[in-house]
């Protein structure tokens, strides 16, 4: 598919109905492996009215588009339909200064999903530029940037823009990012947040701006459904010469994660501290009544058999899925044991070490 191929799809007649605007109904668009430059994005914007979902690279594109409105009539600028907008740069099409902010004005009614690749020019102003996005309901940060680098701060970038639009948030993702994630921010700001995803992170802290030291929340995740954690103690402990040092996560923030009484999936990856206490703890809030699938990879002896056993093979247990893999604690024998209560309760399992 090439930028001709869209110019003619979006000449196509309906043949069924005689329609000869029957592709300007389209809502779907995905031109992903495919040769369509920023030339043909920008024809699809323009001739496909009804476009919802559109997995390209659209920020540059509209952002173009907003500029290009701006030098014609400064006060008539075009609105579209998208629920979706993707940052990614290119060597075609690289990140300009303000162009979040200028393609979420475009349509800034209709998005609810926001996917960024952190790239070297994007600043803590572009993140703001996406506060008009009132109804955004899944933001995607990830970090593209060399590994000790990043462009954007916490506290001046990610914190101003998740009190501007987390009321409305039900997902986070905050990838690689190398800088400190204060999670008690978002706790605070997105109170509604049903899934939380973060992988592998510089550090996380719980301090608040003016606090010298971190705080205990009572009332935090209340809503959350399902929380990936992926660290980056295990791959430390094994290649530290190769990388500098990351903080751990604490035991404390791994607790707040864990609070949420209506937790469906929990996935932890290399976290040294997760231990026996630590879910003891938190089947003590709320007793994992909800949890269907457990994903446990590469944690220590700080989490034993026993914690297991005492906390998620129980009678009453709704686990649907559990997934162990390269745990220090998981025996052979204990894990046959394990096996009969698995096939019992028909879940699906992996083990591998």
């Amino acid at each position: 598919m090439t930028d001709a191929g869209i110019k003619g799809l979006c000449s196509l007649d309906d043949f069924k109905t005689g329609n000869q605007n029957g592709c300007k109904s389209i809502h779907t668009l995905r031109i992903t492996h495919t040769k369509i430059s920023k030339i043909g994005i920008r024809f699809a914007l323009e001739n496909l009215p009804a476009l919802q979902c559109f997995d390209s690279s659209s920020v540059q594109v509209l952002a173009e588009m907003h500029r290009a409105a701006f030098e014609r009539d400064q006060s008539n600028f075009p609105h579209y339909s998208l629920i979706n907008l993707n940052c990614y740069a290119t060597n075609e099409s690289p990140y300009v200064n303000g162009s979040l902010g200028l393609a979420a004005s475009l349509c800034y009614l209709t998005v609810v999903k926001v996917d960024i690749n952190i790239v070297e020019e994007l600043t803590d102003t572009d993140l703001l530029g996406l506060s008009v996005l009132k109804r955004l309901e899944e933001l995607v940060i990830r970090s593209v940037v060399h590994r000790n680098r990043c462009p954007i701060t916490f506290d001046g970038g990610i914190a101003p823009l998740l009190k501007a639009v987390g009321d409305s948030l039900k997902e986070l993702r905050l990838d690689e990012l190398k800088i400190c994630v204060n999670i008690r921010t978002i706790a605070e700001f997105c109170p509604d947040l049903r899934f939380l995803s973060l992988f592998r992170n510089s550090s996380y802290t719980l301090a608040w701006p003016e606090e010298a030291q971190p705080v205990k929340m009572r009332s935090a995740f209340q809503k959350m459904e399902t929380i990936h954690l992926f660290g980056e103690e295990h791959f430390l402990w094994h290649h530290r010469e190769f990388v500098d040092p990351f903080e751990i996560i604490s035991s404390e923030i791994l607790l707040l994660l864990l609070s949420s009484p209506v937790l469906k999936d929990v996935s932890i990856s290399s976290c040294i501290n997760l231990s026996d206490d630590i879910l003891r703890k938190s089947a003590d809030l709320h007793g994992f009544y909800h949890l269907e699938q457990l994903k446990l990879m590469g944690n220590t002896t700080a989490l034993t058999n026993k914690g297991i056993d005492d906390v998620f093979l129980k009678e009453n247990n709704p686990l649907k899925r559990i997934f162990l893999v390269d745990c220090d604690f998981l025996e052979n024998e204990h894990f046959e044991k394990w096996r009969k209560i698995i096939d019992e309760k028909n879940w699906d399992s992996y083990r591998t070490t």
